[in-house]
Order: structure tokens, then sequence, then C-alpha cells
């Protein structure tokens, strides 16, 4: 009975906690914006390179000349994972997560 109470506590908490949460990031500066542009305009140009590569004929090309390629494959796709950010988890997640935490504790 107390882990009922429990749950239906998590519930009715992040029904509240989670709108609030979503309506603060929702304001964002122009310049923000213009970055998360300008961030994407760069990924869009990095994955053409990419599918540019992709789509070469590597048959005819020596060692070394394979070898600049996938250096370059991989310095592209270090940037991409630097453009993407870190770690995103849904809110549905978090929630799984709280009542888990909340059930074995």
């Amino acid at each position: 009975m107390a882990t009922l109470k429990r749950l239906v506590l998590c519930i009715c908490l992040m029904t509240i906690v989670v709108p609030v949460t979503t309506l603060a990031g929702s304001t964002k500066d122009k310049t923000e914006l213009t970055e998360k542009t300008e961030e994407s305009i760069k990924a869009e140009l990095l994955l053409q390179r990419l599918e540019e590569i992709k789509e070469l004929d590597k048959s005819n090309m020596n060692a070394m000349e394979r070898r600049e390629m996938r250096q370059e494959v991989k310095s592209i796709k270090a940037e991409l994972k630097a453009i993407s950010g870190g770690l995103y988890i849904s809110a549905g997640a978090v929630l799984v997560i709280l009542i888990l935490i909340l059930l074995l504790a």
C-alpha cells in the first residue's frame, strides 16, 4: 500500500514538474537559434561530403589516398558528434527511471 502511495505521488509530481520544465526550456534567445541554424547548415555540408566520399570509386586509388579518405571520414564524424551535443532523455524515460527508483528503494 505504501508503494502505491509513492507511485501515485510520483506521478502527480511528474505531471506538475514536466510541463514547468518544458516551458522553461522554450524561451530561447535569437542568438541561440542562429547558432543552431549555423550548426545545422554545417552538419548538412558534412553529411553531403560523407555521401560524396561513400559514392567515390575507391578501386583506382592508391593506399595513401584511401588512408587520407579514411582520416577525412573520421574527422567529419568527430565534428558531427561534437555538433550534435549531449545526451537527450525523454520525459517518459525520466518517469520510468523515477518509478523504478521508488519501487526498488
